[in-house]
């Protein structure tokens, strides 16, 4: 069989295989929210129990995706080059995820900058151009049904790429556009509310940093992706998004 190797699987199913471990944080999150702000909104409510049973979903679906690598497909190649039904569903709960949390933030700077509609397009245009990258790449992977074929057209390269590269943009204009009118808001006085200011404005560095330093990464290796067109290493670090969108929603 052409284009694929077990090595491959050794690249990218270490973060396969954490990413169910990953779970129980977030499942204790949203039950910590919901005891603790049971006044919220109904529909803030709605959205973080929407978000677990994605989450519950994606889990299940890479679960299903590790058992056929691990134990139906154990030494063969011919069954780990099969794209599993699970995977394309994993990508469609992991983009929706990742772009319904960016829709959330998106609303905060809406607020923030009192509806500057000049920040706010480009990169709604962005989130729309994200999701039909992604849907694109899942309609190639129910097309082709192989991975070995999915990674040698280059169609699928450029929607990846296109998803990836989209991605870390909207982290870096969403996260910087906040900071920046956080920052706006302080009074210049040693008070609570410049601290409290503060202390978001690290959350947010911080929280970004983890997106931005993900979508950088999973940038550059699925660059190699493109050039050698010898690795699914890019797989692994596309598995974790959804968790790091999750959970930098519930913790703010």
């Amino acid at each position: 069989m052409t284009g694929y190797q077990m090595s491959d699987l050794s690249l990218h199913s270490p973060c396969l295989r954490r990413n169910p471990s990953q779970y129980r944080p977030l499942c204790w999150e949203t039950y910590s929210y919901f005891l603790t702000f049971g006044d919220d909104p109904q529909w803030l409510k709605g959205t973080v129990g929407f978000l677990c049973v994605c989450e519950t979903a994606y889990t299940g679906c890479i679960v299903h995706w590790l058992y056929q690598l691990t134990v139906i497909g154990f030494g063969s190649l011919a069954i780990a080059d099969l794209v599993p039904l699970t995977l394309p569903i994993s990508l469609i709960i992991e983009v929706t995820i990742a772009v319904l949390v960016q829709s959330l933030y998106l609303r905060r700077l809406w607020i923030m900058s009192k509806r500057n509609w000049l920040l706010i397009t480009p990169i709604a245009v962005l989130l729309v151009f994200r999701y039909g990258a992604c849907m694109t790449t899942v309609a190639f992977l129910f097309r082709l049904k192989k991975l070995s074929a999915f990674r040698s057209s280059l169609t699928t390269q450029a929607t990846i790429d296109a998803a990836a590269y989209i991605s870390a943009a909207s982290d870096a204009l969403i996260a910087g556009s906040m900071i920046y009118y956080l920052r706006r808001s302080q009074t210049g006085f040693r008070t609570s509310t410049d601290g409290a200011i503060r202390w978001i404005i690290q959350y947010l560095v911080n929280t970004g940093a983890i997106t931005m330093a993900v979508s950088i990464a999973l940038a550059v290796t699925i660059f190699q992706f493109v050039a050698a067109r010898n690795s699914l290493v890019f797989a692994g670090l596309f598995s974790v998004m959804s968790r790091l969108y999750a959970n930098a929603f519930l913790g703010s």
